[in-house]
């Protein structure tokens, strides 16, 4: 599973696996990390011209997104 896109899934997900671990500048990005295996999965608003940002998508990224969109 790399990508959720259902927003209960989502907040099940991040709530029970994951620590928050940065937020974007825009405030629209968060970055959170898999508490057991390291993994990182950024949750994130794709359709973000959509009132309120749309639905939220929760992706895997690599570690290297993670250095360039959130200098972690």
């Amino acid at each position: 599973m790399d990508v959720i896109s259902s927003q209960i899934e989502i907040e099940n997900f991040v709530s029970t696996k994951c620590k928050k671990v940065a937020v974007s500048k825009s405030g629209w990005d968060s970055l959170y990390i898999e508490k057991e295996n390291g993994c990182y999965w950024i949750k994130s608003y794709p359709d973000g011209a959509l009132h309120g940002g749309g639905q939220p998508v929760l992706s895997k990224i690599d570690k290297t997104v993670v250095k360039e969109q959130f200098d972690v």
